[in-house]
C-alpha cells in the first residue's frame, strides 16, 4: 500500500468522523428566526454603554442560583420593574450631596406560558443575527483573560477589566401572539461587577421595546 492510498484512507476516515460530530444534527445549533434575531439585537442595544461589549456566541439556559445543597425550583418571573423616565433628588450616602435618581415602578405580568424555552438546554447561535450590523458586540467564548487580550489585539488598547462586559443570554420565550418576549441575561465584568435579570420586551410598531426587568442577582 503506497503513501497516497494511506493518505486517502486517513482523509476518508477524518471526513466521516467530522460528519458525525459536526454535520447538521443535534450538535449544530438550529438557526434563529427573524423575531428571535430582532429581540437579541434589542437586548444588545440595552447593554450599550461605556463598556466594551462582548457576547457569548451560544445561548445559555437560565439556571437558578443557590448557596445550599438543596435543589432549586425554577420559577417564571411575574414581578417586573420599569424606569418611569422621571427622577428624584436622593442622598446616596448618609447626609451627602443630593443627586438625581431615576424613579422606578413595579408591575406584574404572568410569564408562565413563556418560560419553558428560557430554561431549555438547546443551544442557539447568535452570531448570524448580527451579520452586517454596525456596532455589533464582539463574540467570544472566553475566558475573561482572553477578552482583554482580544481587545488589545483588535483595538490596540488594554482597557481596565471593569470596563469589559461579557454577556450571556438565554433562549427566548414568546407569548402566544409573539408580541412579547422573555429572555434571561447575565453580565460579568471580570470580578468587578456582575448580575443576572430577566427582560420582558414588547413589539411596538415593529420594534422591540423593554417593558421591564426582574432582577435575579447582582454583585
Amino acid at each position: 500500500m503506497n503513501t497516497r492510498v494511506i493518505a486517502i484512507a486517513i482523509f476518508t476516515v477524518a471526513v466521516g468522523v467530522f460528519g458525525l460530530l459536526f454535520v447538521p444534527g443535534q450538535n449544530r445549533p438550529a438557526p434563529l428566526s427573524n423575531d428571535e434575531c430582532s429581540v437579541y439585537r434589542a437586548v444588545a442595544e440595552l447593554y450599550e454603554n461605556d463598556h466594551v461589549l462582548f457576547f457569548a456566541p451560544l445561548t445559555s439556559p437560565y439556571k437558578a442560583r443557590s448557596v445550599s445543597s438543596e435543589p432549586v425550583r425554577l420559577h417564571a418571573p411575574s414581578r417586573f420593574r420599569f424606569n418611569t423616565g422621571k427622577t428624584e433628588l436622593r442622598s446616596l450616602i448618609g447626609d451627602g450631596d443630593l443627586v438625581e435618581w431615576p424613579i422606578f415602578e413595579d408591575f406584574t405580568f404572568d410569564t408562565g406560558s413563556m418560560f419553558a424555552p428560557v430554561i431549555s438546554p438547546k443551544r442557539r447561535n447568535l452570531t448570524p443575527c448580527f451579520d452586517g450590523v454596525t456596532g455589533a458586540p464582539i463574540f467570544t467564548s472566553g475566558p475573561f483573560w482572553w477578552l482583554r487580550l482580544q481587545r488589545m489585539l483588535t483595538a490596540n488598547e488594554a482597557p481596565e477589566t471593569h470596563r469589559l462586559n461579557w454577556v450571556h443570554v438565554s433562549p427566548i420565550g414568546f407569548s402566544e401572539d409573539r408580541s412579547r418576549a422573555l429572555v434571561y441575561t447575565e453580565y460579568d465584568c471580570g470580578g468587578w461587577c456582575g448580575g443576572g435579570h430577566f427582560l420582558l420586551l414588547e413589539r411596538q410598531n415593529g420594534t422591540w421595546i423593554e417593558l421591564g426587568y426582574a432582577m435575579v442577582w447582582v454583585a
